[in-house]
């Protein structure tokens, strides 16, 4: 993902909502940049290009207030637990 494509993965699919009280983490961050190149088609990059743009734009993957918009949350969610669904 070219760092334009993180901006607009940031503002599609994540929202701050200081109340969250859970963290995304590193992996469950990078599946849904995943989802969310799957539903825009965009191209997803390399895992470590990703946690590179996210650390520039001081992403912390463990700090809460981070939390997950439809319909990217969604596709995360069918793709992680199709049994569920």
């Amino acid at each position: 993902m070219a760092d334009s494509q993180h901006d607009r993965f940031l503002q599609a699919a994540t929202t701050h909502v200081p109340a969250c009280d859970r963290a995304l983490g590193r992996t469950l961050r990078y599946g849904v940049s995943t989802s969310w190149c799957r539903l825009f088609q965009a191209a997803p990059g390399p895992e470590n290009v990703f946690r590179t743009a996210m650390k520039k734009k001081r992403i912390d993957p463990w700090r809460t207030g981070h939390c997950l918009k439809d319909p990217v949350s969604a596709d995360y969610n069918q793709a992680s637990y199709p049994e569920v669904v």
